[in-house]
């Protein structure tokens, strides 16, 4: 066993290169944050909802590629955020990313937008409204209070 195995320096120099490539220790300790993970790569290409996209083949298949959302969605992020033609490369369906071979656009597509919930169309429930739904009959929609209902067949 040699010194530099002994040491870890392989791992500790693997470190730093990440440090150096989130850009110091500020933007390392915000994509940990904000990933849960710290990762650099080779930069595939931008969409056109600021998602950058990188590869590093040195992660196993299915972890080498992965998305990096913009600044201003910060913690509300998800997958339908996400353009089909980039989605293709991102879970291996393509090697060639959209920068390289860009889709046709046909005229029934329609343009990506992403998933919207109740919050984000600003659809908030009053505290009158909340009552109202905790109260009725119709919801929950299934409980443990229900009676099964025994069917005889016909003879």
């Amino acid at each position: 066993m040699s010194l530099k195995e002994i040491l870890g320096l392989r791992v500790w120099a693997k470190f730093f290169q990440i440090v150096k490539g989130c850009g110091g220790w500020i933007g390392f300790t915000k994509k940990r944050y904000l990933m849960d993970e710290t990762r650099v790569g080779k930069f595939m290409g931008e969409d056109k909802f600021g998602n950058k996209y990188y590869e590093d083949n040195s992660y196993f298949m299915p972890r080498n590629r992965w998305v990096e959302y913009p600044e201003h969605v910060w913690l509300d992020y998800d997958a339908s955020q996400i353009p089909a033609e980039w989605h293709m490369w991102l879970h291996h369906i393509t090697d060639e990313t959209p920068v390289q071979n860009p889709p046709k656009q046909r005229k029934w597509m329609l343009d990506h937008e992403e998933t919207l919930t109740l919050l984000d169309l600003g659809l908030l429930l009053t505290d009158d409204e909340t009552k109202i739904f905790q109260k009725s009959k119709v919801l929950p929609l299934f409980d443990n209070k229900t009676e099964a209902i025994i069917m005889e067949p016909e003879v």
